[in-house]
């Protein structure tokens, strides 16, 4: 959609009239930003709220921008993008709700907004200025890093946000993330922090797998805020990255006067992991996959390979490909990647040019008989398919444009239908 050659045009009319909605309906936005786990704290918070307010998150589309995405969830509720006449029903039915007042229109306005290039935060304030910001997760090599001088440029980028909020707004922050708790300082809003670590005010503690019948069927954990505590249990969901999206959905539940009894029922209900987001699937020859190629970065690829480290399995298989995006830090990204992974699995194969450095660094830590290098995802597949026996656990993670879903098309078990 966006290589047409009349979007822009019709860009500059939404973005015009998103501008207006906004005056007209005057809704809280909320911003998530950070490199890994806006989708996830975006639905989490979705899910935090329910029943309490009316909510609209932006989508998330591969074929548009967060800055688009932003635009499209103040003018309606979109499940998904394109069409010959995509724009032209938006413009009509974002006039009908500047002409026409409506009740439902949501009180909150849940968007996330990326920092993928210099400025880019600037511009997301001019469309939509918010009054609470949750910093999700960024590490030391921020993706996107290749549009900035620095790492740090990168992370300056993402801060400056903090500096549009008012003294009444709020800044919820990341307490583990040594990237993003320095950022307090930028900003005369009040500060809410979550994390692992003592001192957070959500505080997550006693995090554990859940099994059944020998198989994972979630996770588990608790939200502590100071005297209260309560228990979540997530089905379905993997990784801590889940429990830190939940504990920074608490702490804006809190904020808009919730507690954390109806924090913990309404995220025990309400919340799910977008498709293709560690999810954890059957495969064939009585294997299980987890998916997680919606995406990648150094931050969330360490969290996939702890998630394969802690599942049980009689083998285990780390599919990794290129992070894209990282310039300077391209090398290192990847040779980490590779350091964590012969730390997590028996077996490694990697997909593309810069996964090779991941297959170096693992060589000089596990068999050199264990880790295969590929070009193609095709090849990697078939490789996939010779090697995995009864019991094994296959990670399969890159970025979204390497296009890693085709091998877990290739070993995931194909639901037999009754004829």
């Amino acid at each position: 959609m966006k290589d047409k050659k009349n979007t822009p045009f019709f860009w500059f009319c939404l973005k015009f009239l998103a501008r207006f909605i906004l005056k007209r309906h005057n809704p809280i936005i909320i911003a998530i930003v950070g490199g890994a786990g806006k989708t996830l704290t975006k639905l989490a918070i979705c899910a935090a709220l329910k029943n309490t307010k009316i909510t609209r998150a932006s989508i998330s589309d591969s074929n548009i921008s967060n800055k688009e995405a932003s635009v499209l969830a103040i003018l309606g509720s979109w499940d998904k993008t394109g069409g010959p006449f995509f724009f032209l029903k938006v413009i009509f039915l974002s006039f009908f709700h500047l002409i026409f007042k409506s009740k439902n229109y949501p009180q909150i306005l849940i968007l996330e907004f990326g920092a993928e290039n210099q400025g880019e935060i600037k511009e997301l304030i001019k469309i939509a200025k918010p009054s609470l910001v949750v910093m999700t997760a960024i590490g030391n090599i921020p993706p996107h890093s290749e549009s900035f001088s620095t790492a740090e440029a990168a992370i300056r980028e993402k801060a400056k946000i903090l500096e549009h909020l008012s003294s009444s707004g709020c800044a919820v922050l990341n307490f583990d993330d040594p990237a993003i708790l320095p950022m307090e300082e930028r900003t005369k809003a009040e500060i809410i922090t979550f994390g692992f670590k003592k001192g957070s005010d959500i505080r997550l503690s006693n995090f554990s797998l859940r099994e059944e019948d020998e198989k994972p069927i979630g996770i588990s954990f608790k939200l502590n805020n100071y005297s209260s505590s309560v228990p979540i249990r997530l089905d379905d969901i993997f990784g801590k990255s889940a429990a830190y999206a939940s504990a920074a959905a608490a702490a804006v539940a809190l904020r808009f006067n919730s507690n954390l009894v109806k924090v913990s029922q309404n995220l025990s209900s309400n919340f799910s992991t977008p498709e293709r987001c560690l999810k954890l699937l059957p495969g064939i020859k009585e294997t299980f996959i987890i998916d997680d190629t919606c995406g990648s970065s150094p931050v969330s690829i360490k969290e996939a390979l702890d998630v394969l480290k802690n599942l049980p399995a009689k083998r285990k298989i780390a599919v990794l490909g290129d992070m894209l995006n990282l310039g300077r830090y391209t090398i290192d990204a990847h040779e980490e990647a590779g350091n964590l992974a012969a730390n997590s699995a028996n077996f490694l194969i990697t997909i593309g040019a810069r996964s090779k450095f991941t297959a170096a660094a693992a060589i000089k830590k596990m068999p050199k008989s264990k880790v295969f290098s590929f070009d193609s995802v095709e090849e990697a597949g078939k490789k996939v398919q010779a090697i995995i026996k009864k019991g094994d656990l296959i990670l399969i993670k890159a970025s979204e444009e390497i296009h890693a879903e085709k091998v877990v098309e290739e070993i995931k078990q194909t639901p037999v239908s009754n004829i």
